[in-house]
């Protein structure tokens, strides 16, 4: 997917055009409804929950960093309480296949 563009599969001319008003929303799935709230029609640029790739890319990267942060004791109970033991916060950004 291009960064700033969507593709939705939609058949109908009126509906694709319709689409050019939504949001660059990570939420929205490709019919334009919301994953996250399970809504058909989307709230538009002022809900609380729109969010963009860049926004998401900032958040997963400052909340990774504020998890590196911690001392192992507290990564370590967080880890097995939350995570199965996994640490995702160590783990590389780089999606490399």
């Amino acid at each position: 997917m291009d960064s700033g563009t969507r593709s939705f599969g939609l058949s109908d001319p009126n509906a694709r055009f319709e689409q050019l008003s939504l949001p660059d929303c990570v939420n929205l799935d490709p019919s334009g409804r919301c994953r996250l709230l399970e809504r058909a029609v989307c709230s538009g640029e002022g809900c609380s929950f729109s969010c963009s790739e860049r926004d998401r890319s900032a958040s997963l990267a400052a909340w990774k960093k504020r998890m590196r942060a911690l001392d192992p004791a507290t990564q370590n109970q967080l880890s097995a309480r939350y995570y199965c033991g996994a640490k995702p916060w160590l783990e590389s950004d780089n999606k490399e296949d």
